[in-house]
């Protein structure tokens, strides 16, 4: 008998919509995102995802998470400098790292890998 996976829905509608708003306008990171994607689903508790609501649609881009380790995280794009932040505890937390497509892969899996 198949396991049902709760949510997937929602998590695909919202990266639909990150990587689609990538690829018009920060074509800089819209490779690094399944990355990310994935990196916060191997890594997050069994908490929800939080979403921040966008100005115009149901769901916007920013995405918060709790590591497995009780920890909370946000992530969103910089416009200033064109990567995808880390940050501490919430969208106004310290950036702990940030990400770009030029960021290897092996730097996304162990920097959430610490987390």
């Amino acid at each position: 008998m198949a396991i049902k996976v709760s949510e997937v829905e929602k998590l695909r509608e919202y990266v639909r919509g990150v990587l689609g708003a990538a690829q018009h306008h920060a074509g800089n990171v819209d490779e690094i995102i399944l990355a990310i994607a994935g990196a916060i689903i191997a890594r997050k508790d069994d908490q929800p995802l939080q979403v921040r609501p966008g100005k115009t649609q149901e769901m916007g881009k920013a995405i918060s998470f709790t590591s497995n380790r009780g920890n909370t995280y946000a992530l969103s794009y910089n416009h200033t400098t064109q990567k995808v932040d880390l940050k501490k505890d919430n969208s106004r937390g310290a950036v702990l790292h940030s990400f770009d497509n030029a960021t290897p892969l092996s730097v996304v899996a162990s920097t959430f890998a610490s987390l």
